[in-house]
């Protein structure tokens, strides 16, 4: 662990830490402003854990993710400290290395917003104790937290323990894995025990797709239709890592999305091409390129499917988002689907066309009667 943060960061790891960098600063947006889509009366705690902290720079000073989370917070609090909401925010940093927290706090010190509503807890304990410490504040249903868990490979985080974090209330997590440890050592009882993976499924899949496999179970273990995950995969040389991040919030869903979406223009969910896996039907074609589809064609056909009846705005954000499209780029698709005359709106109040061009896909219209039907056009 010392090895890691004693050498400059990888083009990977930076990958990964700006997508921590995006999504901290759009949850503080939302639970430490005024209330907007949080309730009118929460006047709760924000809790940020980051279980695997690190001393807060590479041996270059580029930012880990307790210096990421510091500075977001003391940077809105002063650009925007006339919309800052009253409330405590408080954040545990936490590392086996002594030494590593001895550092951050040196290194927090220097960039903390200095405010008595910022309290910073530090602690140097194995995951599984300083996680049991913590469980008080993770049930807290007045709490809204946010669970950073930059694990080393495998060892740690597990399905039960993301199982547990999506039985609590207001929780969003951001965890790292490394996949293809997992199906290059799926066979070992280490492994085989920790993730109750079908050995013959991980072993024939995609490599470039392990990532995605691993959200996958995970999603399947929580087995939840109210808890989202998402993935985003990296390379670094030969293997495969990857963020998966899980809120019960679609709105919180959306917004990683569209972090991801910022890095990523093709599918919003790797630093590499990951679209090289086949959708075909039947017999393959002699032309390789003829035995894929990319991920936003596939899309393209899916809506075409689900747009067989007609779907309201409402519906339609609900189906985009789990298939990992946020709104503006499900907008986007929705504007060419409708100039090559696929798909047609029809108000719902009045029953007339609908506007062109407007789909009212967001989170500010989830809470609301709906307001078009989208349909294909046969």
């Amino acid at each position: 662990m010392a090895d890691f943060h004693s050498k400059g960061f990888d083009d990977a790891t930076k990958v990964k830490l700006d997508i921590f960098r995006g999504y901290v600063r759009e949850w503080l947006s939302v639970f430490m402003t005024r209330p907007k889509y949080a309730n009118e009366d929460f006047q709760a705690k924000l809790s940020i854990f980051d279980f695997f902290s690190g001393p807060g720079y590479d041996s270059n000073k580029n930012p880990g993710s307790p210096i990421i989370i510091t500075d977001e917070i003391s940077s809105y609090c002063r650009s925007r400290e006339d919309f800052r909401a009253a409330i405590q925010c408080d954040l545990f940093f936490n590392d086996t290395n002594e030494d590593h927290i001895t550092s951050l706090k040196q290194n927090i010190e220097l960039i903390a917003c200095g405010k008595p509503c910022c309290k910073y807890h530090y602690s140097s304990e194995h995951f599984r104790e300083i996680f049991q410490k913590c469980l008080p504040i993770l049930k807290d249903s007045n709490s809204a937290k946010l669970v950073i868990m930059d694990q080393f490979g495998v060892k740690e985080v597990t399905p039960n323990i993301l199982k547990f974090l999506a039985a609590c209330n207001k929780t969003d997590v951001l965890f790292f894995i490394s996949s293809s440890f997992v199906k290059r050592f799926i066979e070992t009882p280490e492994i085989g025990s920790k993730f109750n993976l079908d050995i013959s499924v991980v072993k024939n899949a995609e490599y470039n797709a392990i990532h995605r496999l691993m959200c996958n179970h995970f999603r399947d273990e929580i087995n939840s239709e109210n808890y989202y995950l998402a993935p985003f995969s990296l390379k670094k040389g030969a293997n495969i890592y990857g963020i998966i991040f899980g809120s019960s919030s679609l709105y919180g869903l959306g917004k990683f999305l569209q972090v991801c979406w910022n890095i990523d223009g093709q599918t919003g969910e790797a630093n590499y091409s990951i679209e090289d896996e086949k959708y075909w039907h039947g017999q393959q074609s002699l032309f390789p390129e003829e035995n894929s589809i990319k991920k936003i064609d596939l899309f393209k056909n899916e809506l075409l499917d689900f747009f067989t009846e007609a779907k309201t705005n409402i519906e339609t954000y609900r189906f985009a988002l789990l298939k990992g499209f946020p709104p503006t780029k499900a907008n986007e698709i929705l504007r060419e689907l409708q100039s090559d005359n696929l798909i047609e709106t029809k108000t719902i109040s009045e029953n007339i066309p609908g506007r062109k061009s407007s789909f009212y896909l967001g989170h500010s219209y989830f809470t609301e009667i709906p307001k078009i039907n989208i349909k294909a056009i046969k």
